[in-house]
């Protein structure tokens, strides 16, 4: 049946891998002997604009009053724009944006920032495709056909034919080759779903009928401008119903009510050990041992050493005085050794006041109330407390966990590093906050070479800008000078979090951020507001400031034997109990399209 018109659903949108990436990690299929790189489908997508911009400038002559013709000054460009509903970091994990490394998230990795792919060029020059069918006014993807394929048993990826669509070769396709993102706009707010626009360039659009498992990735040559098709071949993937039960951890579209946001100064350092030696015995007191100041111990330098006794009793290190006061929330790290001599001592409890433990280490641990240690190794520690004192306490215990014990002056452990931060709230609660909206900047500056008739590059501007700002309802009683908020050097932190169920989908943190303007809004009728403008910068030296992104993609919870068929329905054997026989050699499967 022919066509007259295209409308929004006959239409799906997906991005291709940067390019040389052959990876079977990442495109997820194996077959024929043959490399595949698998498009990435876009997710919830909302809308779709493109425009070609070709810059010229007249040319006038003497003796004429109007120019002759119009010369080209710069290679054209195509200008995207397209959005889509959050639900997760399914798409920004396809787009290539780097994710799930944020700051605080993994505190045992080098934070990431999100626009870390865009700086070593990973999610950059891919290509996006926009799929049309190709005849019939029917949904693009009436052709679902159920559920994610499942590996092989013994094998870790799928099949070439388990994932292409059957219907790829009667689609038409624009290709917008070598594209590079320029804009991350995210939006969200009472009575409004959260949404996410994304802006992008790219140098050249083709239009192709047709992408099946036979035909390459469509490339354009920058110095010549000629397209072809690279030797490693495309796989459009067929629509998966994403309802399906068999998907673990699939986030819905985020709803106002699965949106919690906090805003906190930037910590201030309350107390920063040094443990030099003419601080001891200063501060630090003892239970049944002593302490003791040493140069060189466990292999680092400027450690407070507890050492024990043969009293039935308790065995700790009082650390004093450290400005924490009562009631307020801190942020306290360090590290810790407890040594193999004497034998006795093979763990460490971490008190802010006795009446309850704080943190446990052991080397045997008998519950799961304990966290696993090796003896003679150093420990890192981090948590966030309510002080109820202004002191720590480090108690040694024993193999069976017993902080009571008789130990000999032979045991002894080490402390180093103890760092506490105060995290101060801003007065700013979730349930006044009306809307939100955060902006990256993404600048480009085209690079070109003589003798090339495109662009060789778009390098991304530095510094790079981004902002967040919240417009909410005011209540309560307000007092204060409001100057004061400009006046100070104080960093913010913006802490988002998008829940749905019992799952956090997705988790924004911008650090480092400047208060830039307050405003307050107030008229009859309606309820009293004020708006919060942030700006921020990425700090890509050493990485502690910026906008980082962690949250969930799809994923599948194991990977079943299927034993054969009962009509549509796929049978899976189960054991006696009725429990799903499953692969343990295989890993859990994230399906990247």
């Amino acid at each position: 049946m022919s066509r007259n018109r295209i409308s929004y659903n006959i239409e799906d949108v997906f991005v291709g891998s940067p390019p040389g990436e052959t990876s079977v990690a990442i495109t997820g299929v194996t077959g024929n002997g043959l490399q595949y790189q698998v498009l990435q489908r876009l997710n919830k997508i909302q809308s779709f604009d493109y425009s070609f911009d070709i810059p010229k400038e007249p040319v006038t002559v003497l003796g004429r009053t109007s120019s002759e013709f119009e010369e080209r000054t710069a290679p054209a460009s195509v200008n995207i724009d397209f959005s889509y509903l959050s639900d997760g970091i399914n798409n920004e994990e396809r787009m290539g944006f780097s994710v799930q490394k944020q700051l605080g998230q993994f505190p045992e990795e080098v934070p990431v920032p999100f626009v870390s792919g865009l700086m070593d060029k990973t999610a950059d020059k891919r290509n996006i495709y926009l799929a049309i069918k190709g005849q019939g006014e029917g949904d693009i993807h009436e052709y679902a056909t159920g559920d994610y394929a499942f590996p092989p048993t013994g094998f870790a990826f799928c099949d070439v034919q388990d994932i292409a669509s059957p219907t790829a070769g009667d689609q038409d396709y624009i290709v917008f080759q070598n594209c590079y993102y320029n804009r991350y706009d995210v939006t969200f707010g009472v009575n409004e779903l959260a949404t996410v626009n994304i802006g992008a360039v790219a140098d050249n659009a083709i239009f192709q009928k047709g992408l099946t498992t036979g035909v390459g990735i469509p490339y354009i040559n920058t110095q010549t401008a000629e397209t072809g098709f690279s030797g490693v071949s495309l796989c459009v993937p067929k629509y998966i119903n994403p309802n399906n039960t068999r998907i673990a951890n699939m986030p819905q579209v985020i709803r106002p009510a699965h949106i919690n946001v906090s805003v906190t100064k930037d910590p201030k350092t309350v107390y920063a050990s040094r443990f030099a030696v003419e601080l001891d015995p200063f501060g630090f007191t003892a239970s049944n041992g002593t302490n003791t100041w040493t140069a060189s111990y466990g292999g680092l330098s400027s450690v407070l050493r507890f050492n024990g006794d043969t009293v039935n009793s308790i065995h700790a290190m009082h650390v004093k005085s450290l400005g924490m006061e009562i009631g307020k929330r801190y942020r306290i790290k360090g590290k810790f050794y407890v040594d193999s001599a004497g034998g006795n001592f093979k763990g460490i409890n971490i008190y802010n006041d006795t009446s309850y433990y704080w943190l446990r280490y052991s080397a045997t641990p008998t519950t799961s109330n304990y966290t696993q240690i090796n003896i003679a190794e150093w420990v890192e520690f981090e948590a966030t407390i309510t002080a109820l004192k202004d002191e720590l306490s480090f108690y040694a215990t024993n193999s069976s966990n017993a902080s009571a014990f008789a130990a000999t002056t032979a045991d002894n452990f080490g402390i180093k590093n103890i760092v506490i931060t105060e995290e101060e709230f801003v007065e700013f609660t979730n349930d006044s906050v009306q809307s939100c909206d955060i902006s990256l900047d993404l600048s480009r500056e085209p690079v070109t070479y003589l003798g090339h008739k495109l662009y060789a590059d778009r390098q991304l501007q530095t510094p790079i800008n981004f902002t967040v700002g919240f417009d909410y309802v005011v209540s309560g009683h307000q007092s204060g000078n409001m100057m004061d908020n400009f006046n100070k050097t104080e960093k913010y932190n913006v802490d988002i979090d998008f829940i749905t169920g019992n799952l956090l989908a997705m988790n924004y943190k911008a650090s480092g951020l400047n208060l830039e303007s307050v405003g307050t809004t107030s008229s009859i009728g309606s309820n009293k507001s004020s708006s919060l403008a942030f700006r921020g910068q990425f700090d890509l030296d050493e990485q502690k400031r910026g906008f980082f992104v962690s949250g969930s993609v799809i994923n599948l919870g194991v990977i079943t034997f299927a034993s054969g068929r009962r009509g549509s329905v796929v049978i899976y054997p189960t054991d006696d109990a009725g429990r799903l026989l499953t692969d343990d050699r295989s890993d859990f499967l994230y399906p990247r399209y």
